[in-house]
């Protein structure tokens, strides 16, 4: 269970270090949040079902930036583990 903290601890932390001209919509930024918020599990189990439909969200955002597919790209490696 340690590692799997250690693991949200430095995703988020990757997450949160983008570069300040970094940019990300706020469709993608609140299906992002919601997925994270999902597996977060600080006071619910995780649902990782239900952030992965989040990120499909996310994804289906038209004509993401750079700056925004590298944010999907990190909150599902979190969601789904690194897998």
């Amino acid at each position: 269970m340690s590692t799997r903290i250690f693991s949200a601890v430095m995703i988020c932390a990757a997450f949160f270090a983008l570069p300040a001209a970094a940019t990300v919509r706020p469709e993608i930024a609140q299906a992002l949040q919601d997925a994270h918020r999902r597996v977060q599990g600080m006071s619910t189990p995780p649902n990782t079902f239900a952030a992965m439909k989040k990120i499909k969200t996310a994804e289906a955002v038209p004509n993401q930036t750079a700056e925004e597919k590298q944010a999907v790209a990190r909150v599902k490696a979190f969601v789904t583990g690194g897998k």
